[in-house]
C-alpha cells in the first residue's frame, strides 16, 4: 500500500497562487544572474519565550510526578540575524521586546557598518509589516522576498535549529549561531529551492 496516515501540515491557500509562483520565479532568475555574483546579506527574526520547564520527572512506580508551577511565563525575547554566505554571521542582536521599524532600520544601520564599505550588499529579507517601507542605508540595495516563501532565506535555517541550542545555557548567542553556521547542507538546500522556484 502507497498511502500512509502522516501529520498533516497547514499551508496557507495564497502560498501557491499563480502570481505567487511567478513572483519565485523571478526572484529565482535574479538570484541566478545577478544574485550569486553580489554581496547579498540575508535578514530574518523571530521570537522566542525563553522560560522553560521540565516534562518529567521521577516518582515511584504507580504514582504520578507533579510539579509546582507559578502560572506566568517570561516575556517573549527577539532574535535577528544577518548571515552572508561570503563572510557567515555578519551582525545579532537579542532584546526582550518586539520588532519594529525603527529596531530594524537600526540593524539595517549597524549590520551595514560591520560590512567593507566599498562592498555594494544587497540586503534581503521577507515582507513582515516591520520591515516595510525599510530606509535604504549607504551603498545598499533592498530586496524583499516574495511572500509565502521563507525557505528562500538561509537565516530560516538557521532559526529553526535555534531551539534546540536555546536549551544549552552554557552557551553564549554568538556561539550558538556560529554553530548554526557551520550547516554547508543549508547552502545547498537553498540553491535546490532556487532551482525548483526556476521549473
Amino acid at each position: 500500500m502507497l498511502i500512509d496516515l502522516k501529520l498533516g501540515r497547514p499551508v496557507p491557500v495564497d502560498r501557491n497562487k499563480a502570481d505567487v509562483i511567478q513572483s519565485r520565479f523571478d526572484y529565482a532568475t535574479w538570484f541566478l544572474n545577478i544574485g550569486v555574483v553580489s554581496h547579498c546579506v540575508f535578514i530574518d527574526e523571530c521570537g522566542y519565550n525563553i522560560w522553560t520547564t521540565r516534562s518529567y520527572g521521577r516518582a515511584l512506580v504507580g504514582d504520578r510526578a507533579y510539579k509546582q508551577v507559578c502560572g506566568q511565563r517570561d516575556r517573549n525575547v527577539t532574535i535577528i540575524m544577518a548571515i552572508s554566505a561570503r563572510t557567515g554571521l555578519v551582525h545579532h542582536s537579542a532584546e526582550v521586546r518586539g520588532m519594529n521599524n525603527q529596531r530594524f532600520n537600526d540593524f539595517f544601520v549597524e549590520t551595514r557598518q560591520r560590512l567593507p564599505p566599498n562592498d555594494a550588499v544587497v540586503f534581503i529579507y521577507d515582507n513582515v509589516p516591520a520591515h516595510r517601507d525599510a530606509n535604504q542605508p549607504s551603498n545598499a540595495e533592498l530586496k524583499q522576498l516574495p511572500s509565502y516563501s521563507p525557505f528562500l532565506n538561509i537565516v530560516e535555517e538557521a532559526i529553526n535549529c535555534l531551539p534546540v541550542e536555546l536549551m544549552n545555557v552554557n552557551k553564549s548567542l554568538m556561539k550558538i549561531c556560529n554553530y548554526l553556521l557551520n550547516c554547508n547542507k543549508w547552502l545547498i538546500n537553498f540553491r535546490l529551492y532556487l532551482l525548483i522556484a526556476q521549473k
